[in-house]
């Protein structure tokens, strides 16, 4: 007798089914949810160089173990479908699975109204990403789509090193209900396409492409510039988290949203005063993250003044400042004592200095956690009077203050799982 005559197992899978079935609702959708990574965090691309900050493994197998249930039956296909499209995740992206995903949502398109989170990185090969190879049916496909969605393509699209944007671009369109978008696009090589080109005024009118529901942002392309984001921010009303990696403010953009409340331009090259006309434009920040590559002491003290603007909503705080040392200039005192509601800064020892006009002199009595970045240029000797500066500081009002050290690759503020306590008492760092 051959596998496929054997009733048993049918029989069985259905009575599983069946019973599976006869559970409430409320406990049916927990058991299905036990598939999926419980509240997976921001996504980390290659080029951060951190530690993922979910299990990639476990997210994948749940994708495939629910791919699997939906074709069990009528009724768990019901139940699991949504699950299985609420988070898209698409690692090492191609244009096969991105073309498959288009190619999923034009047959059901319900199914992308399930879609809450979009996460897509693209394939990177070292010395440069060759162009996709994409079939001509697909190609075809891909240009129909892009036609009902009334969104311009290059007539030759598809033989550019950027060909798989398009399709990341198109799907994020699709997704109208998507409230987490993380994106790498591909490496900037050969002719220059503008992240969102299609979206572009000159291109016709696309105001029917909205992302009404958007809430979190984080895009990813070495060197592209800010105002490519222009006419994705003006369509995104209850965006309130942006997060960007190597994007260039140096050019002419609009102003980003007033509703932000948390900013990450970790590594994000930008102007001291750029960075001040950023920040004075917003109205409630309770978070942001910033580098000033180059900059004089008078201008960190100018960017901490215009974030006094939000000192009752700030709570958390990310500096890494460069300064770019010339004859006859010296530290001046940063107000960081205006922002009372602060409660966690993260920066290294270097940025704000030491001494009367430093780091520790300044910290508002509100904080209760400092993050010191264990940066490479920082010497021992630093590291002892900072040691000593904070143990005086304990003494007169930063008793309930809490240390703590970290790697030079973990400045962002959701890489604290690597901190260690800074034992100020020894003047040294626990290892």
């Amino acid at each position: 007798m051959g596998i496929g005559d054997r009733p048993t197992p049918q029989v069985e899978g259905n009575a599983a089914t069946t019973s599976l079935l006869d559970l409430p609702q409320e406990l049916v959708n927990q058991i299905l949810s036990e598939l999926t990574e419980s509240n997976p965090g921001p996504y980390r691309f290659r080029f951060e160089d951190a530690e993922p900050s979910f299990n990639t493994k476990r997210v994948n197998q749940g994708l495939s173990t629910m791919a699997k249930l939906c074709r069990t039956s009528r009724a768990l296909h019901d139940l699991v479908e949504p699950l299985l499209y609420e988070f898209v995740y698409i690692p090492e992206a191609t244009a096969k699975p991105l073309t498959s995903l288009l190619r999923c949502w034009k047959s059901r398109p319900h199914c992308a109204g399930y879609t809450r989170r979009l996460t897509i990185e693209t394939k990177w090969v070292p010395g440069g990403t060759p162009p996709q190879t994409i079939p001509a049916e697909d190609v075809a496909f891909v240009s129909d789509v892009a036609k009902k969605l009334r969104v311009y393509l290059r007539e030759t699209w598809n033989e550019y090193t950027w060909n798989t944007d398009i399709l990341v671009e198109l799907a994020m369109f699709q997704a109208r209900r998507v409230q987490s978008v993380e994106l790498e696009f591909c490496q900037l090589r050969g002719i220059y396409r503008p992240a969102f080109e299609c979206l572009l005024p000159e291109h016709g009118d696309t105001k029917h492409v909205s992302f009404d529901h958007l809430e979190y942002l984080y895009l990813v392309q070495a060197g592209w510039r800010i105002a490519e984001l222009d006419h994705v921010l003006d369509r995104a009303p209850n965006l309130a988290k942006l997060r960007l990696f190597m994007c260039d403010f140096n050019y002419p953009s609009q102003t980003l949203p007033e509703s932000l409340t948390s900013l990450c331009i970790l590594r994000c090259p930008i102007t001291p005063s750029r960075l001040e006309s950023v920040i004075r434009g917003m109205e409630k920040l309770t978070r942001i993250e910033f580098t000033i590559w180059r900059g004089q002491p008078e201008d960190l003290a100018s960017v901490i003044a215009a974030l006094s603007k939000h000192s009752r909503t700030l709570k958390s705080l990310t500096v890494c400042f460069g300064w770019n040392r010339r004859s006859g200039t010296s530290r001046v005192k940063v107000p960081l004592d205006t922002l009372t509601g602060l409660e966690s800064l993260t920066t290294d020892v270097r940025s704000f200095g030491l001494g009367p006009t430093g780091l520790v002199q300044s910290l508002p009595p509100s904080l209760r956690k400092l993050r010191l970045i264990r940066s490479p240029e920082t010497t021992k000797e630093e590291l002892e009077l900072f040691a000593s500066e904070v143990a005086e500081a304990k003494k007169w009002g930063l008793e309930d203050l809490t240390v703590v050290s970290s790697g030079p690759e973990y400045w962002e503020e959701l890489d604290s799982s690597h901190d260690t306590v800074f034992d100020y008492k020894a003047m040294s760092l626990q290892e």
